[in-house]
């Protein structure tokens, strides 16, 4: 039986089952023990996921040769990238989720493609206010670029400074993202080396969900079926021009004229139904679960699977041609 190692946070326990439906074998690495998943799971490790050593000597004393990612954590694509150059094939693309995981990289490839996102500034001293204000505009939205702290909406030049100060005392820079009105969706997508399908559209608000700081508008509205099939096109689109391979999740907002535009991408998205995100788990996962009828757990397993043989298929090509 073979044994397939997982990095997973809040998604582990719905990982660890689909693997073990499909008559697997999981090798499950988290940070603490009370990791979602370390319950069922065949073996366990308890490690800081920037001990890569540790966690590729535990995965290849269990005879893992591959791994799959259920969280897009910095460390755990830092880590893929370790797994796969000890020779363990990764779920995603390490490279191409690392470096998108900085939002800041992520919209520069939106411009660089002539997709659509709001205007935005990266700011690298609290001495960019004017520049911020002429550029973007207020209100606007600091944004940590890779999530060390939860996004904000400031009003005036005294907020924005204090947003700064807060995003730049834990990074070298900070996210500065026009403010636009409008009504938030969220595309979860599927993406390995060939094929690219958006599923559905989500009205989950993040802003809403988990009351974020200075959001304090609510809009209601539903697109119409073109409106949805266009975002879904816009959507996929985005993630073929970043490059991104895995099951990941396309945030967007379309403004009071229609037009849209994409925030950000999390490369891997969270699948967990009793996931530590409590809010999101509750109003997208299992929402949208029951909602379309499908399992996202399993999902993200299949598309796992898909990119294993992929990623052997060209190791085989380029021996071929050697």
């Amino acid at each position: 039986m073979e044994t397939i190692g997982l990095i997973a946070g809040g998604s582990g326990h719905t990982l660890t089952e689909e693997l073990q439906k499909a008559g697997y074998t999981v090798a499950l690495a988290g940070g603490v023990a009370e990791e979602r998943g370390m319950d069922i799971a065949d073996y366990t490790l308890v490690c800081d996921l920037r001990d890569t050593d540790t966690i590729i000597h535990f995965l290849k004393e269990k005879k893992v040769n591959k791994i799959i990612l259920g969280t897009g954590h910095r460390f755990a694509f830092e880590l893929a990238e370790k797994c796969e150059e000890e020779g363990l094939v990764a779920s995603v693309d390490a490279a191409i989720s690392k470096l998108f995981k900085d939002k800041i990289k992520y919209k520069q490839n939106l411009v660089k493609n002539n997709l659509p996102t709001p205007l935005f500034y990266a700011a690298g001293t609290i001495n960019k206010i004017d520049d911020i204000i002429n550029t973007v505009g207020l209100p606007c939205v600091i944004k940590s670029p890779v999530d060390k702290s939860l996004p904000q909406k400031v009003n005036t030049r005294e907020e924005l400074n204090n947003a700064l100060q807060e995003v730049l005392s834990k990074e070298e820079i900070a996210l500065a993202e026009e403010f636009i009105t409008g009504v938030d969706i969220t595309i979860p997508v599927t993406a390995n080396y060939e094929n690219i399908k958006a599923l559905f559209v989500s009205y989950y608000s993040k802003a809403k969900e988990v009351k974020l700081k200075g959001f304090d508008e609510n809009r209601v509205r539903y697109l119409s079926p073109a409106e949805e099939e266009a975002a879904m096109i816009i959507a996929e689109h985005s993630v073929r021009k970043a490059g991104i391979v895995g099951f990941c999740r396309v945030d967007m907002l379309v403004d009071d004229n229609n037009k849209m535009q994409i925030l950000e991408c999390n490369s891997v998205t969270v699948t967990g139904t009793n996931s530590p995100q409590a809010e999101f788990s509750r109003n997208f996962v299992c929402a949208e679960n029951k909602r379309h009828n499908i399992n996202m757990a399993a999902l993200l397993v299949e598309n796992a699977f898909t990119v294993f043989e992929q990623k052997q298929k060209r190791v085989n090509d380029v021996n071929k041609t050697q």
